[in-house]
């Protein structure tokens, strides 16, 4: 079937020469990468026309001479290629009737992941011919991922001074503020600092053992799908609890039932029924969490798997949560296990991009980095790490502290007052906890301070203390 991607990038490509404004919508859409041997270099050429002519284009953007005479500037030295190139432009001008540019860049990505699996397959399958079984496991493990989705999403070079690319693409933003604007998350602090968490981005939660990582990422989780009015599919991923438990917990938190009863089966149904009238009065009618669980030390393409039948079943994802990233493994093995574990953080990060979706990981931290005494050198500890190489995200919530806090005695009156607060019906026996976020790109480190009850799991935020910058 390789006829129909030629013909595909053929009518991409008369497409752009013919319209200008088509170009300029749809060129971010089609990297040179999903272009095959010469129609690259045409496709090249004619973007770097478009940037630097943009200004004095009315419609066409490139005639036939034109093209030729800007492909003959190239200067390639092969004949060979330069008698294809003019064979090119002479089929490309020939094209009179095209498809919606729409439909043809979604059939030339799917033509290109077709090749592309054809030939992780068929060179995995040389391998295991010879005998080479673990080398072809490896081979389809490591580019799973890549096959199925990653590949075109390279994005092409754009110019510092094309303002009118800009313009257009802050357009589309204006156009549609939903597909751009962070996802809230009920906490006004990261609401208010962070305007929310942003898709094909990584949130890492850092805390040492039994500070309420997982707690505070359910909360999160449960706070998205309530604040934000639309739907929002979540995948929970975990390697450690089993999916009922995690399932219970999150029913806990919906009820204020403590965990336990789930735990022992000593809840009612009529307690389980109330979290599902819960959800159904508070979130979006099509949003749902999907809860699995892979065994330790799996890599990223489980994740895919699991995703793609999501998917496949008609459950869109847009939220990924990653409970713990410490028991996975890169799909590029590596002896070094620190360099292992930024590998995973990287594997996660092209996930998420690739399918735009917000990722959350839940991570443990040393207690070296929790105990030093000065909490900037702890973090920064905690982040680099004794290589001082950094992990791969864009946002560290470190939980700093958790227990009794003397704040909660002097600002009980204060807190009082709130509405959330008068109607949090666990208050006795909760924890205070503390969490610095850092190593955000967009706003200077902060740090608010959340109420944890511990047999539910539910969290409350404690008002007016997220607007310090110091932890002094």
């Amino acid at each position: 079937m390789a006829y129909k991607r030629v013909d595909y990038e053929r009518q991409i490509l008369r497409l752009f020469l013919r319209n200008k404004r088509i170009l300029s919508n749809y060129r971010i859409e089609v990297p040179l990468t999903l272009m095959s041997s010469v129609r690259r270099i045409i496709l090249r050429t004619i973007y770097e026309f478009y940037e630097s002519h943009v200004r004095h284009l009315k419609r066409q953007v490139m005639g036939k001479k034109l093209l030729l005479a800007e492909l003959e500037q190239r200067r390639i030295k092969k004949k060979r290629t330069q008698e294809l190139m003019a064979v090119e432009v002479r089929e490309i001008f020939r094209i009179k009737d095209v498809e919606n540019i729409k439909i043809l860049v979604s059939k030339l990505e799917q033509e290109v992941k077709r090749d592309h699996i054809i030939d992780v397959t068929v060179g995995a399958g040389e391998k295991a011919y010879h005998g080479e079984v673990d080398k072809a496991e490896e081979m389809l493990r490591r580019y799973t991922v890549e096959s199925l989705s990653a590949v075109g999403q390279e994005q092409p070079i754009v110019s510092v001074r094309n303002t009118e690319e800009a313009n257009s693409i802050l357009a589309k933003r204006r156009a549609h503020p939903e597909e751009y604007a962070g996802i809230k998350t009920g906490f006004d602090a990261i609401d208010n600092y962070l305007q929310g968490l942003f898709r094909r981005e990584i949130v890492s939660i850092m805390a040492p053992t039994g500070y309420g990582k997982s707690t505070f990422a359910r909360a999160l989780i449960l706070g998205m799908l309530k604040s934000n009015g639309k739907a929002l599919g979540v995948l929970h991923i975990s390697n450690e609890e089993d999916r009922d438990q995690i399932r219970f917990k999150y029913y806990s938190v919906l009820t204020q039932v403590e965990y336990p009863k789930f735990k022992t089966a000593a809840a009612t149904p009529a307690e389980v029924k109330s979290a599902g009238k819960k959800m159904r009065r508070i979130w979006n009618s099509k949003s749902d969490i999907h809860i699995k669980r892979i065994p330790a030390y799996s890599d990223i393409s489980h994740v895919e798997q699991v995703y793609a039948m999501l998917v496949d079943e008609g459950n869109p994802i847009d939220i990924l949560l990653i409970d713990w990233a410490e028991q996975m493994k890169p799909l590029d093995p590596t002896p070094d296990s620190y360099e292992g574990e930024a590998r995973v953080y990287s594997d996660i990060l092209n996930f998420a991009y690739d399918r735009n979706l917000v990722g959350l990981i839940c991570s443990q931290c040393t207690s070296e980095a929790y105990g030093a005494d000065d909490i900037d050198s702890g973090s920064l500890k905690l982040i680099t790490g004794s290589k001082k190489k950094p992990f791969i995200c864009h946002v560290v919530m470190f939980i700093k502290s958790i227990g009794d806090d003397k704040d909660k005695t002097e600002n009980r009156k204060r807190r009082a007052t709130k509405k959330s607060y008068r109607r949090l019906k666990l208050r006795d026996g909760s924890n205070r906890a503390t969490c610095m976020v850092l190593k955000s790109r967009d706003v200077p480190t902060f740090y608010f301070k959340y109420d944890i009850h511990p047999s539910t799991g539910i969290i409350y935020e404690a008002p007016g203390t997220y607007t310090e910058h110091s932890w002094r």
